[in-house]
């Protein structure tokens, strides 16, 4: 119904969450608030109070309270950059050589796997606009979709899941900036492999410590600018090497492992599948109605940069690649000269924000659990330290950077990246969207067509990594490395291929 008017003048002032789609207001009744119920995915969320008249009123920026918190909030470019931030260049790498190994079929599984994980964050998107208005200050909004769709108990399963990808994806990363540090400096640090994800960690606790700034877009500027400068200097010598050698595409005879298909699943989920933070930016933006157009851009920004290089390189490298493990990565089986040397240091610089994005869902979950203050604390210091050690445990315990890699982006991060935001949009758009079929019917269609394949793909994919990289580990193709605790001189392999 259209509204101008407002509650009884004689109750105390409220600030009321209302929803405005095209020209209907959305108010509460006289008596009590009331749940207010979106009819669309494409409103925004205002602020509005009583007047002396009864009149409802916007609030404004001047105005204390939560008006102006909402209104503070990150652009459209600033998510996106904030969204490019969690973008570990160093998968990319291991895409490469997986891509040799897994031919045009590689090239159609990666272009598959993109459009997934892009609809999946438009589903995202759609699931937090149509429970924002209700839990706009919820802390963990991603558990405030799965409550408002299936109810507590899935509020807990996707917090817990979350935690999980975050100190897995953290992990990953510290083996990541580990082996980028031996490729930068070279074999002057062999046998020293084991010591790095300590000294990192040591390094990187006063951040974690200090905790990262959840509107600190910065961060995610320089990750995204280094991976992309990466990724260019690689498209470049591969060109240049393929001007010389313009028959290497003929001579190739790929493998078709199927350990390279479950590394080029798990490193691509790995690589833009930063979905367990994406509610969290939303939630922080100006206008958290437009966060499609900055997850697409994103999306967009990758895909331009980086399937010309997987092409060239799969083009270029091809028949130099083969014989070569499928765990390598390109900077370690190409002659380590500038063109290495520098996209190494690149990653390396990037390495370092990616790690504090990825880990803060995690803190801030703890910190909700043990009522840990804003501030700088004891109980903080505690708890993040606490997990920064077995951060570092559990990386001196798998130091097999691929294979961690792959799991973590193959088992664990599907879930929160296909099934969720899929059966969550489903069941939200059954109980706040009850008109979508009859108004929309192609869109209705073609959204649940793709919500369901988003479903039944998660546990195949699941399914698919794990017996491949048993299969992978019980057949000798990829080194299982002990535990640094048990040899502390580990020397990764591909020392040797240099």
């Amino acid at each position: 119904m259209e509204t101008n008017g407002g509650p009884s003048a004689k109750r105390e002032e409220l600030l009321i969450p209302l929803q405005k789609y095209k020209t209907t207001l959305y108010t509460h009744s006289d008596e009590v608030p009331e749940k207010l119920q979106p009819t669309d995915q494409n409103y925004k969320t205002a602020l509005y109070t009583n007047t002396d008249n009864g009149d409802l009123v916007e609030l404004t920026e001047d105005r204390p309270g939560q008006a102006a918190r909402q209104r503070d909030g990150l652009n459209s470019v600033q998510t996106m950059l904030l969204i490019a931030g969690y973008c570990p260049g160093f998968a990319a790498t291991i895409m490469m050589v997986a891509i040799i190994h897994t031919g045009w079929v590689g090239f159609l599984l990666f272009a598959v796997l993109t459009f997934m994980l892009a609809y999946a964050a438009i589903l995202l998107r759609n699931c937090w606009n149509l429970v924002r208005a209700t839990h706009f200050e919820d802390s963990n909004p991603y558990g405030a979709i799965a409550y408002e769709a299936f109810g507590n108990w899935a509020r807990h399963m996707v917090n817990v899941l979350v935690d999980l990808v975050s100190f897995g994806a953290s992990t990953v990363m510290l083996l990541a900036t580990s082996q980028l540090v031996l490729i930068v400096i070279g074999h002057s640090l062999v046998g020293t492999y084991c010591y790095w994800p300590i000294i990192i960690g040591v390094i990187m606790s006063p951040a974690i410590l200090v905790g990262m700034p959840k509107h600190f877009w910065q961060l995610g500027a320089l990750s995204i600018i280094t991976t992309i400068l990466a990724i260019l200097i690689m498209f470049i010598d591969a060109s240049l090497y393929l001007h010389g050698n313009g028959e290497a595409l003929h001579r190739l005879q790929p493998s078709m492992e199927s350990w390279a298909f479950g590394k080029l699943i798990g490193g691509t989920i790995f690589l833009m599948g930063g979905h367990f933070v994406y509610p969290e930016v939303q939630r922080a933006m100006k206008e958290p109605g437009d966060f499609d157009r900055s997850a697409l851009g994103y999306f967009l920004l990758i895909v331009l940069f980086l399937f010309p290089t997987l092409l060239i390189t799969y083009m270029a490298y091809g028949d130099i690649m083969l014989p070569f493990d499928v765990t390598s990565s390109l900077l370690v089986i190409l002659p380590r000269d500038g063109m290495v040397v520098i996209p190494g240091l690149l990653l390396l610089i990037g390495s370092g924000p990616v790690l504090l994005i990825v880990i803060n869902p995690l803190f801030q979950h703890l910190d909700e659990l043990l009522d840990v203050q804003a501030d700088f604390n004891w109980k903080r210091i505690l708890s993040r330290t606490c997990v920064i050690l077995f951060l570092i445990f559990i990386a001196e315990t798998v130091p097999d950077f691929t294979v961690l890699m792959t799991l973590v982006g193959g088992v664990l991060f599907p879930v929160l990246t296909f099934m969720a935001p899929a059966i969550s949009y489903l069941r939200l758009r059954s109980l706040y969207m009850v008109d979508s079929f009859s108004e929309r019917p192609k869109v209705h269609l073609f959204e649940s067509i793709v919500s369901v394949t988003l479903i039944v793909a998660t546990p195949v994919i699941i399914v698919y990594v794990l017996i491949s990289t048993t299969l992978a580990l019980s057949n000798h193709q990829t080194e299982y490395i002990k535990p640094c605790y048990v040899q502390w001189n580990t020397t990764i392999s591909w020392w040797d291929n240099e």
